[in-house]
């Protein structure tokens, strides 16, 4: 029996392979995909523009180093003009020859309107052995001029390509949908003009991943390492565009640049991108920036950036790390905007700048910290000049200005507010400094002039202006210019110092709090805050406060369940008879609490409750949940 089960196995297995016989010889031989049309070096043209065209579908290669040795002046070395084609170069090179006198072309062209074209595995090199630059282009996706191309081309790939050193851009592309590139490099050296890594325009489905663009340069016009226009929907991940330089006055180094022509950038997302090291010089250098999204009256949209880097930007002229001119309802997860100084006068840094024309975005977990300015101008961690948008634990530490002389223009903020209905949930701002000898203010939040905003949980403790000699202010929150409607709540603000520690000038002021200007906050409410030890100088002359209103006329605003220690006594003595706070002046020491008005008030007993230190405990425990508690 077993015998014959054998013999079965044996006959089915012959069965299967005379089977498989059968139809592997009905489908004919397998063919491996090959290469079947070889480019040689003496296949170029030495007059021809271009020197080698692909004119049907099919796979070329590359068998040696190609050289690009004739002299039409803007000659393209390789043109595909079919679809359907893949191009290997084969670990081999593009390059110049010495003799040739070209100082423009390109080195790799598709004709535009054609599709299913891959160009991968090998190297394009602008200059020649003596180093002279010979390209303008190293990869043009949209050619036109050699092909008569128009309309749309489609199924685009780049894949292990290194290009380096062309005069203009080392790819560029436009009206491309599915174009991918991966595993490129685009390094180019000096040019005259604008130059940029790589530049795209109306491309959709795009996806760039593991390419490095860096080290652009340019001394006669903006140097971009990746320039979108209007694209839409996309990937760009794990890419390095660092080290974008420019060496003209008044000329702009920028990691990411996407622009608006008629549509905007949309729907595109970017993952570990490094913009870091971009460099602006010349006796006026241009806004160094690591990532630029321009003007577009709202087109651009939808824009998400996860854990990039936006660091160590520098520039003669004004530093933005990241700036957003005009976009909606764009993303930042985990990215940093850190490092980024200026050393011209005049010239501010804002390493976030979020501008008027910005609305509904989000940044969560965003770090601007150790900007700092050598100039005789202004330091903003933040700048949200937008509505309706929400940071979480977002960080503004450590920003800084060298300047010590006596410009009244060199403030320092965290954050500084300048638009309505934004959100701050978890956010801080610590250890920001001001050193200039002049009326000069630091702060951890600014808000002027604007309506509802919110401050939820936030921290801003250590803000310090040094100066001994000006009527300098550091603060936890400031909001100022007849702010409206905005609320400060479950936050701290505590350790603000003015002076250096052992001395301060007479006008000198620190505070957890301030509510400031000639038209102070309106209904304004801050509530369960803790506020304490703002100090001054200790031989100074300056004073602190937990919470200052500076309204000369009754307070609108309100203050719940807020606790402020260690800046001195509030009330008793310094009461008149009518329980007024002050007659419309400053007391002569510092004070936990002090309202500026001359009005005749509330008895101020209604609402804090006043405890030296060592009785805090038991007053604590009888407060009434919205009264604020005074600790001296």
């Amino acid at each position: 029996m077993k015998r014959n089960i054998k013999i079965l196995v044996i006959l089915l297995g012959c069965t299967e392979i005379a089977l498989a016989n059968e139809q592997q010889s009905t489908r004919g031989p397998i063919v491996t995909p090959a290469f079947q049309n070889p480019i040689h070096p003496e296949d170029l043209s030495t007059s021809a523009n271009p020197q080698y065209t692909v004119k049907s579908s099919g796979r070329y290669y590359f068998t040696n180093h190609i050289s690009r040795n004739h002299n039409t002046a803007a000659g393209v070395v390789i043109l595909i003009n079919a679809s359907n084609v893949t191009l290997d170069l084969n670990a081999k090179s593009l390059v110049p020859t010495v003799s040739g006198s070209l100082a423009t072309g390109t080195g790799i062209a598709v004709a535009r309107g054609r599709s299913n074209i891959q160009v991968m595995n090998g190297f394009i090199y602008s200059h020649d052995s003596s180093g002279t630059q010979k390209l303008n282009t190293g990869i043009d996706l949209s050619e036109t001029s050699l092909s008569s191309g128009s309309g749309t081309s489609y199924s685009i790939k780049l894949q292990d390509l290194d290009i380096t050193r062309c005069k203009l851009n080392g790819i560029s592309g436009t009206a491309i949908n599915d174009l991918t590139i991966q595993n490129c490099s685009a390094n180019n050296g000096s040019g005259a003009s604008t130059v940029n890594g790589i530049t795209l325009t109306t491309v959709n489905n795009l996806i760039i991943k593991n390419c490095n663009f860096t080290k652009n340069i340019s001394s006669g016009g903006n140097c971009s390492a990746l320039k979108l226009t209007d694209c839409i929907d996309g990937l760009i991940e794990n890419c390095d565009l660092g080290e974008t330089q420019t060496t003209g006055d008044s000329i702009d180094p920028i990691g990411i640049y996407l622009e608006y022509s008629s549509l905007g950038c949309r729907n595109l997302t970017f993952k570990k991108i490094n913009t870091s090291g971009s460099v602006a010089s010349g006796s006026t250098g241009g806004t160094a920036k690591g990532l630029f999204v321009a003007d577009s009256n709202g087109a651009s949209r939808n824009l998400r950036f996860e854990d990039c880097l936006f660091n160590n930007i520098t520039s003669t002229g004004n530093v933005r790390n990241i700036d957003l001119v005009d976009c909606a309802e764009c993303k930042f997860y985990r990215c940093q905007a850190n490092g980024g100084s200026s050393s011209s006068s005049g010239s501010d840094v804002h390493a976030v700048a979020l501008g008027d024309n910005v609305a509904n975005c989000y940044l969560e977990d965003v770090t601007a910290n150790g900007n700092y300015n050598a100039a005789n101008s202004g330091i903003k961690g933040f700048r949200i000049a937008c509505t309706n948008t929400t940071l979480v634990r977002c960080i503004a530490n450590n920003n800084y200005s060298t300047n010590t002389g006596a410009s009244s223009s060199v403030y320092v903020y965290g954050f500084s507010v300048e638009a309505n209905d934004n959100t701050f949930i978890e956010c801080q701002a610590n250890g920001n400094m001001t050193q200039a000898a002049a009326a000069v203010t630091c702060a951890g939040f600014y808000s002027s002039a604007s309506t509802n905003n919110r401050f939820e949980k936030c921290i801003a403790n250590r803000n310090r202006s040094t100066s001994t000699s000006s009527a300098v202010v550091a603060a936890g929150f400031i909001l100022a210019g007849a702010e409206t409607r905005s609320q400060i709540i479950g936050c701290e603000a505590s350790h603000n110092l003015v002076g250096d520690a052992t001395s301060s000038n007479g006008s000198a002021r620190a505070y957890g709090i301030y509510f400031n200007g000639s038209s102070p906050a309106v209904n304004c409410s801050v509530k369960n805050c803790n506020l304490h030890y703002n100090t001054v100088g200790s031989s100074g002359s300056g004073k602190a406060f937990g919470f200052y209103d500076n309204s000369a006329s009754p307070s609108t605003s309100l203050l719940i369940g807020n606790i402020a220690m260690g800046q001195g006594q509030c009330l008793g003595t310094t009461l008149g008879a009518a329980l007024q706070w002050n007659a419309n002046s400053e007391p002569s020491a510092s004070q936990n609490y002090f309202f500026k008005h001359a009005g005749t008030g509330d008895d101020p007993r209604q609402m804090i409750s006043e405890v030296p230190r060592q009785n805090f405990g038991s007053i604590s425990t009888a407060v009434v949940n919205w009264q604020n508690i005074s600790v001296f």
